[in-house]
């Protein structure tokens, strides 16, 4: 997460804040600790004393917003009970009581359902995934070594969002939204998948067009040829993906009676 290992040039820098600003963006998470404020979020990627400072401060603002909740709303009091007690049961002293090994027990079988639930993740067996991690680890090796010699700006934007091409691919395929839930949400722009995908796709978007440059200045050199290729066909299927999700809202979206 730490940018400090690295002095950038204006132009390398204006890059990363590039791509942290779309994940800034689409992480509600970041956006709250920071206040929407992307510019102290960069300023904490770069320094992890002054991250570390603000996720204190954000600990107690929570704190301080849940005891004044719980004391002008009895219904969100009721609520914070219900989920204390919750906890207690699920995490519990294992050594209090029968009781609380018993519950303990209970625990340590949610935890093997949950492990167990992780070895079935989809994204391993998602083969635009596979495609995309080989492409981007082809692309991490020879770009980087690429940019190691010549500190080509063009490299650098395709070293900087190679990664997430196929990372953000985890997040459209392991999450995808379940259909009772997307009932009722109202804004469809904030599922995993959806999320996953498009952030997937901004940075893929973003390394062919940064080969395409590189291309432009050394037509004569093949070396990204395939990769230029082979990030279109991945580039396609992540439209269709995205796709799917617009049909598939707007199926739920007229399938709901008139009022």
């Amino acid at each position: 997460m730490w940018l400090a290992d690295r002095n950038y040039t204006p132009e390398e820098l204006a890059i990363v804040k590039e791509h942290e600003y779309d994940l800034f963006m689409y992480n509600p998470g970041f956006r709250a600790m920071w206040h929407n404020n992307f510019e102290e979020y960069f300023k904490g990627l770069r320094d992890e004393a002054y991250w570390n400072k603000r996720e204190e401060q954000r600990e107690k603002e929570i704190e301080a917003e849940v005891s004044y909740n719980m004391m002008r709303d009895p219904e969100y009091a009721s609520m914070m009970h219900e989920r204390a007690m919750t906890e207690e049961a699920l995490f519990g002293d294992p050594d209090e009581s029968m009781l609380a090994r018993g519950r303990q027990f209970e625990r340590e079988q949610m935890l093997k359902d949950v492990g167990e639930y992780q070895t079935l993740r989809k994204w391993e067996n998602d083969e635009l995934y596979k495609t995309a991690r080989d492409w981007s680890m082809e692309l991490l090796e020879s770009g980087g070594k690429l940019e190691q010699k010549t500190k080509n700006i063009h490299i650098f934007r395709v070293l900087t969002n190679v990664l997430t091409v196929s990372g953000k691919i985890v997040w459209g395929s392991t999450d995808r939204i379940d259909e009772e839930i997307a009932e009722e949400m109202d804004d469809y722009q904030w599922q995993m998948d959806r999320v996953g995908y498009t952030l997937s796709l901004t940075s893929l978007k973003r390394c062919l067009e940064s080969l395409g440059k590189w291309k432009a200045e050394n037509p004569q050199n093949r070396q990204f040829d395939e990769s230029i290729s082979q990030g279109k066909l991945i580039q396609q299927q992540l439209l269709d993906r995205l796709e799917e999700i617009e049909q598939k809202r707007l199926k739920r979206k007229f399938k709901k009676p008139l009022a």
